[in-house]
C-alpha cells in the first residue's frame, strides 16, 4: 500500500490526484485545461486534522464549494464533489483503502469516517438488497 490517502478525481494529467499525509496546497499548477485559469495559485490546503481529512480556502479569488455550497474550511468525506471556483473535483478513496474497506462496508452497513458516527454523515451506504 502506498501514501495516499486521499484521491480527487479531477482534471489533471491521469485523471486523479493523489493527496498524501499530511496533505497538499491545490492551485492552478496542479489542474489542466481552460478552467485552470480561474483556480487561484494557491487556491485551497487540503489536510489532515483530528483524524478527518479537511479542507481550507485560502483566500481564493473564485472560493471553493463541497456538493455545490460555499464553504471556507469544512470536512471532507468520501463522494463529495469539491469545487475549486469552476474545477470540479471528487473526493475518492485510494484504491488499497477501497480492498481494506469493501468487507467493513457488508458487515457494517454504513461506514463513518472516525469521530463522524454522531454527525450521521456516511461514507458510503450498503446497497438495500
Amino acid at each position: 500500500m502506498n501514501d495516499t490517502l486521499l484521491v480527487l478525481e479531477a482534471p489533471v494529467a491521469g485523471g486523479r490526484l493523489e493527496i498524501a499525509f499530511p496533505g497538499k496546497i491545490l492551485g492552478r499548477a496542479d489542474f489542466l485545461g481552460p478552467l485552470a485559469t480561474e483556480v487561484s495559485r494557491k487556491h485551497a490546503k487540503i489536510y489532515f486534522k483530528d483524524g478527518h481529512w479537511r479542507i481550507c480556502d485560502l483566500g481564493s479569488t473564485n472560493g471553493i464549494t463541497i456538493n455545490d455550497c460555499p464553504v471556507r474550511d469544512c470536512i471532507l468525506c468520501w463522494g463529495d464533489r469539491l469545487g475549486l471556483g469552476p474545477v470540479e473535483c471528487l473526493v475518492t478513496e485510494n484504491e488499497d483503502l477501497g480492498a481494506l474497506t469493501a468487507r467493513a462496508r457488508e458487515l457494517v452497513g454504513t461506514l463513518f469516517l472516525p469521530g463522524q458516527r454522531e454527525n450521521s454523515r456516511p461514507i458510503s451506504q450498503k446497497q438495500a438488497a
